[in-house]
């Protein structure tokens, strides 16, 4: 765990550790979008349309990684 927040950097030193934090972005990612989009909006004050189409996109990855999560528990 880790005070820094949520980004798509990957830091690790060591291969392990990058494909870990590749798989855990896979899941995650929806997370850093709105949150990133969110701060866009506040202090950026960029266009409303920017964060509808962030939550569009991070709602389809969400959904498209949970169809891949229940094609392979169910396949197992």
């Amino acid at each position: 765990v880790t005070s820094k927040p949520p980004s798509f950097q990957l830091t690790a030193e060591t291969v392990t550790w990058q494909l870990i934090g590749v798989f855990t972005l896979i899941f995650a990612g929806p997370t850093v979008i709105l949150r990133n989009a969110l701060r866009a909006q506040v202090f950026e004050n960029r266009p409303p349309f920017w964060m509808l189409l962030s939550g569009c996109i991070a709602t389809m990855w969400s959904f498209l990684s949970g169809i891949f999560l229940l094609g392979v528990l169910l396949t197992v």
